[in-house]
């Protein structure tokens, strides 16, 4: 994929094959003579065409400020071209999907302008990640710090358990430390306990049942008598 970012061949790259099947037959240009200029928006309005150029623009990114905005302006054509009261009712879906891809392809190039460190590269950029959960300020105490010591274990049995169940580290959730919940490890640990007629004990997850209450009978002062 990354060859197709080469300034020499990504102009060409670019273009869907429909456009060339259409019979779009632009001049080359540029120092290796293998620039392309862009593709009109009247191809553009077609959905299947739409759709590939789309699926290019996630793939390949773009190169430069003047791509960008030559991207962007061609999607925005596309965007506008809104159906009119004129406009026969068996063309409105494919209108209604060429503005819902439009919407979709402009929204892919305004995320990739906030790819770090460049820009518009989607395989070696990435997004700025900044967690929200701080850890509490308990953690870093004497006590914090074996309560993190205990949960590393705790998730590293979990880690071992579910790669024996679900048969090989492809299958098993990406797990983190703090996402093992208290009522999580107990659900899991009672799915795999032994059944309730079983000598062995049987975790449960919900309060224990209080033992029956004995019946009394009521105090003879609270009767009512005539």
């Amino acid at each position: 994929m990354g060859v197709g970012r080469v300034p020499a061949l990504n102009s060409v790259v670019r273009v869907p094959p429909d456009v060339w099947a259409l019979g779009w037959a632009p001049q080359f240009s540029g120092e290796h003579n293998t620039s392309l200029p862009p593709i009109p928006v009247d191809y553009l309005q077609e959905a299947d065409i739409l759709k590939e150029f789309i699926f290019r623009v996630e793939l390949f990114g773009w190169i430069g400020r003047q791509q960008f905005e030559e991207t962007w302006m061609a999607l925005l054509s596309v965007l506008n071209s809104t159906p009119s009261e004129n406009t026969p009712p068996e063309e409105l879906p494919f209108i209604n999907l060429s503005l819902s891809l439009a919407v979709r392809g402009i929204t892919a190039l305004l995320i990739q302008t906030l790819l770090l460190p460049v820009p518009g590269n989607p395989h070696s950029g990435h997004l700025l990640s900044l967690p929200r959960d701080k850890p509490p300020p308990y953690l870093t105490s004497k006590a914090g710090r074996k309560l993190q010591e205990i949960m590393s274990r705790l998730h590293d049995k979990l880690r071992e358990v579910q790669h024996l169940i679900r048969g090989g580290p492809q299958q098993t959730p990406a797990y983190h430390l703090s996402q093992v919940s208290v009522e999580y490890l107990v659900t899991a640990l009672s799915s795999h306990a032994e059944p309730p007629d079983s000598p062995e004990t049987c975790l449960q997850t919900g309060p224990l049942p209080l033992p029956p209450q004995p019946r009394t009978s009521p105090h003879p002062t609270s009767l009512y008598h005539k």
